[in-house]
């Protein structure tokens, strides 16, 4: 079975949970009781899966085991989208051939790739699951707590998913700043999968995007660079051992000015950047707070009403 599947990942402060779920109770839903997930991601020596920027895993829950495999897709700071393939097996073994054909690169040899694939990483983690209707969309809310491991390294997992399953993408926006309206939350880029590899090639320090910005680019495609390489740079914060060399105000400086010379934005977007005065950014805190959040969140918001 293949499907698009759209997501906003949103990583989340152990204190900040309990808050969140209230909120979601309010709402009309469906709950279902935690389960554990366990989640092997195959990968060959020369990261062959990860070159073609797929994903391959075994996720086991129960006795029952479903192979995914995501293939090539596009995103903005959290939001993803990406076609998904998913094949339910009576054991934790790969058969990548029941993946349709056409998913794989011209000529690639499945038999042999089975063999050169190996576990890389796993990941351990409870996940709690609501179904919640929220303006005319259902949007499936899952929260995961658990760990990501190697043989050297672990990260834990403390992350809210919302995946649209009925309804419009801009409901998905609208669903994640009222969720963070307390703040304890913000969006995180890196998928599960993306930290395991960070793990498995002994945590190389995070590359950040240029913004290159080109003379035939749309005020919409120059956004999408600006919001990439602002958060990519997020990411390297929190990753790196090291600090990147240019902070997350200097960046944001540069793109205040950019978005002065751009009549076509919003006015509140432009309030939103302009309401982030406060936030110095020197402690992980700033990047959980509500006005980070809802800065980031108007600037999709705006992204999608325009596409």
């Amino acid at each position: 079975m293949s499907q698009l599947e759209t997501e906003l990942k949103m990583s989340a402060i152990p204190a900040a949970i309990p808050h969140i779920i209230q909120r979601i109770l309010i709402l009309p839903h469906q709950h279902v009781a935690p389960k554990k997930l366990t989640n092997l991601y195959f990968e060959t020596t020369d990261n062959q899966i990860r070159r073609w920027d797929m994903g391959l895993r075994i996720r086991g829950v129960d006795d029952h085991y479903e192979m995914t495999i995501k293939t090539a897709g596009k995103g903005v700071a959290g939001l993803h989208q990406r076609p998904e393939y998913n094949v339910e097996l009576e054991q934790p073994k790969l058969d990548l051939a029941r993946f349709p054909a056409e998913i794989w690169p011209e000529n690639t040899d499945l038999t042999l790739l089975e063999t050169q694939l190996e576990v890389l990483f796993n990941t351990d983690f409870y996940r709690e699951t609501w179904l919640v209707d929220f303006q005319d969309s259902q949007i499936e809310v899952v929260l995961d707590k658990g760990t990501i491991r190697t043989h050297q390294y672990e990260l834990p997992i403390e992350e809210f998913e919302l995946e649209l399953k009925k309804g419009h993408v801009s409901d998905v926006i609208a669903l994640a700043t009222y969720l963070g309206e307390k703040g304890g939350l913000r969006l995180a880029s890196r998928s599960k999968a993306a930290r395991g590899y960070y793990l498995a090639n002994n945590k190389p320090a995070l590359s950040l995007s240029v913004v290159n910005l080109s003379p035939s680019d749309t005020v919409a495609q120059q956004l999408t660079k600006w919001l990439s390489a602002i958060q990519a740079l997020e990411e390297a914060i929190f990753a790196n051992p090291t600090p990147p060399t240019i902070t997350m105000p200097a960046i944001l400086a540069l793109f205040s000015d950019w978005c002065k010379k751009q009549s076509d934005l919003p006015e509140s977007m432009q309030q939103s950047l302009r309401a982030l005065s406060p936030l110095t950014f020197t402690t992980a805190t700033d990047y959980y707070h509500v006005l980070w959040l809802h800065f980031k969140l108007s600037s999709m918001a705006w992204l999608l009403s325009i596409a």
